[in-house]
């Protein structure tokens, strides 16, 4: 992601000086500023205005972070992170700066900052071995590896990470120690980021402890009559002397000068003025900009050549219409149309750091031509790196007159879209951010989309950690697309039921967790190559048995464990099976100790014992058997049978020796020693507890 162009529009911003005295004073304080207002009042481009001056003034230097989250947007924070760490980095000596400081604290470093600085030095050395400009990619390759995919720890729920909390306050701490500066992080479009809950649950962070983010200050732009407007609202409410809710109105044109600016300006664009009075232009303003956008948008040259087109244009701005591009949307067709389709149906294709991911996908089997023709006919901004409607607004009507004018062009690339994307998801990581949120955001035409394709929308929406409103899709899509034999999505889907079946759970829907986990039996059954999707169901059949232990229903749990079994027995050399197996054993193990059947418990032991000697370097399957040792020691002293106990420690002892680099094997033998140790004592043994302590002293020397 390239750093944001933080464009000087001074010449054409008009009506704005008091506003940005305002919110230029707000920067010098931590807190949160709002600034909020209807469609195409100017937030967007007060907000670069504002970056722009925060950026150039050297007394005192600012910090700036910026960024623009096209619809759907899965991370702000880790873009405007990104965009504050290059933009600084940019600067003459920045880097040496940062190494030298780096080097001088590194035994104190945050562990996000740790993992950050690690990563980007690896990539230095690679890159600018002499120490010169560290490019862009570099920066977020680094950050990249803060957000890696996340298993929740006590569901294993899969979904795709953002930038944490805490990591991004250590980042932005950790530069302000180094520069000295106040910074500042500015988020356009705000309302257009997916994931809302998650973002309002960071802000609420940022306020609840300002005294971690000293002198940093966040800008947002929210448009009114938004569910993020709303929330901000609530924000406001709750931590009053943190938010501010800036209003931002039409344009301040009292002095005559500003008019003079903006007559000018427009005189020079719009032939339909020539004849028309400094008052009347004024007056026809009337402080809107957005009335000063349409008369010089590219689409609206005609229109904008007499008085009464420049009217119409008025009426239409008021109304938030584009009849100059319902015209030129009417005029496609071919591949014009097609891609006109999937631009209006993909918003996060604006974003220039997506569309180079998204692109090929965009553009199959259109001619290249078409984005050119698509901008020399003013369909889309032509000085625009990524393909941009232009604003939000007008992006929307496009779509809106799509769906409207063409609904088999927007059905036919609607569901061609969603199992492309599909296909794309392959894995859980930073990679699929992309795809994931431009399938999540197709949604919004559900009533274009078949059940397939519905039901990749939900799944994506599961994998980025987001609810649901929508009615279920999941489970009928899935059945479709088995049945169709759909190839190349099995894992999205698999991934979206077992995320799903978790959710049941946590609502007491035990039906249809059930009817969920009978899905991924089928999914996968149907799916005997995708060894991503039968991770899937492993974990679906580990969770279900845990839940059976829970539920009191010993029957189904053996059954669940049978069928682990079975499914490993059947993909021997699948590690992601074979590891919930080796933690369904032990997890049973634990049960029947708790059922007081010490004889099932000690053949699941052996049973672990053989799965282990058979793959001896999966270190998984060898932590499940250091856990069950370690807890049948334990049980062994109470059981007063000191003999198994001391074999079973010696065991641990051989295991840990067989598997150096395991350390959770090492954890689970430092623990017997200390509990052995503790028992040696009570015992009045006291030369085998000094033998014993000298033996966690040599381990803990031995791995420091």
């Amino acid at each position: 992601m390239a750093i944001t162009e933080l464009k000087d529009r001074a010449d054409r911003l008009f009506g704005r000086e008091r506003d940005l005295a305002a919110l230029r004073a707000r920067a010098g304080v931590t807190g949160l500023t709002v600034i909020a207002g209807p469609p195409q009042i100017g937030k967007s481009w007060l907000l670069m205005a504002l970056a722009h001056r925060l950026a150039a003034e050297t007394a005192p230097p600012v910090s700036v972070g910026f960024t623009r989250s096209p619809r759907g947007a899965h991370d702000p924070l880790l873009q405007v992170v990104s965009d504050l760490y290059q933009r600084w980095l940019a600067e003459a000596g920045a880097w040496q700066q940062a190494r030298t400081v780096w080097a001088q604290q590194k035994d104190r470093l945050l562990p996000a900052v740790g993992r950050f600085v690690g990563k980007l030095s690896e990539r230095a050395a690679k890159l600018v071995p002499g120490g010169g400009e560290l490019p862009g990619t570099a920066i977020r390759e680094s950050l990249d590896a803060l957000v890696a995919a996340n298993e929740d720890l006590r569901t294993g729920r899969l979904i795709v990470s953002r930038l944490e909390y805490g990591d991004a306050r250590d980042l932005v701490g950790s530069m302000q120690a180094i520069t000295g500066r106040p910074v500042v992080l500015l988020m356009d479009q705000w309302e257009e980021t997916g994931g809302l809950d998650a973002q309002v649950s960071i802000l609420r962070d940022f306020l609840r402890e300002p005294e971690e983010w000293p002198c940093c200050h966040i800008f947002l732009g929210a448009r009114d009559g938004t569910d993020a407007a709303s929330r901000l609202e609530a924000l406001k409410r709750e931590y009053p002397a943190g938010v501010t809710i800036y209003r931002l109105g039409e344009l301040d044109l009292s002095a005559a000068s500003e008019q003079r600016r903006m007559v000018t300006y427009l005189r020079e664009r719009v032939a339909g003025i020539w004849n028309v009075g400094d008052d009347r232009v004024v007056e026809l303003v009337d402080g809107y900009p957005r009335v000063i956008s349409r008369w010089v948008a590219d689409d609206a040259r005609e229109t904008a050549q007499t008085l009464e087109g420049l009217q119409l244009l008025v009426r239409e701005s008021i109304e938030f219409r584009y009849s100059d591009l319902e015209t030129l949307l009417l005029g496609l067709d071919g591949d014009g149309r097609k891609l006109a389709a999937r631009l209006a149906l993909v918003p996060l294709a604006e974003d220039a750091g997506a569309w180079p991911v998204l692109r090929p996908i965009m553009m199959a089997d259109v001619e290249a031509d078409a984005l050119d023709d698509l901008r020399i006919a003013s369909v889309l901004q032509e000085d625009s790196e990524a393909p941009r409607f232009g604003h939000a607004k007008r992006r929307d009507a496009a779509r809106s007159f799509l769906e409207t004018h063409r609904r088999e062009t927007v059905r036919a690339e609607a569901g061609r879209l969603a199992l492309a994307f599909a296909r794309c998801i392959t894995v859980i990581d930073g990679t699929v951010f992309p795809y994931a949120t431009a399938l999540r955001g197709l949604i919004s035409v559900r009533t274009y989309l078949g059940p397939v394709s519905l039901a990749l929308c939900e799944a994506a929406a599961r994998l980025l950690g987001e609810k649901w409103d929508a009615p279920d899709a999941l489970l009928p899509g899935a059945r479709q697309a088995r049945t169709a034999r759909e190839p190349g999505i099995a894992f999205v889907l698999a991934a979206g039921l077992f995320n799903t079946l978790i959710d049941a759970k946590a609502e007491n829907d035990l039906i249809r967790r059930d009817a969920l986990l009978d899905e991924l039996r089928a999914l996968s059954a149907a799916n005997p190559a995708d060894a991503a999707a039968r991770e899937q169901l492993a974990k679906g059949l580990f969770n279900s048995l845990n839940d059976a232990k829970a539920e009191d229903d010993r029957t189904r749990r053996d059954a669940l464990l049978d069928e682990l079994r079975a499914l490993s027995a059947a993909h021997p050399a699948d590690a992601a099976v074979r590891e919930k197996l080796a933690g369904g054993l032990f997890n049973t193990l634990n049960h029947a100790k708790a059922e007081d059947d010490l004889i099932r418990r000690d053949a699941l032991l052996d049973e672990l014992r053989a799965l282990s000697a058979a793959n001896p370097a999966d270190g998984a399957v060898c932590e499940q058997l250091a856990m069950g040792l370690f807890n049948t020691l334990y049980h062994a002293k109470a059981e007063d049978d000191l003999p198994r106990r001391d074999a079973l420690l010696d065991e641990l002892r051989a295991l840990s020796a067989a598997n150096p680099a395991e350390g959770a094997v090492r954890e689970r033998v430092a623990k017997g020693l200390f509990n052995t140790l503790i028992d040696a004592k009570a015992e009045d043994d006291l030369p085998r507890r000094d033998a014993l302590l000298d033996e966690l002293r040599a381990l803990s020397a031995a791995n420091p």
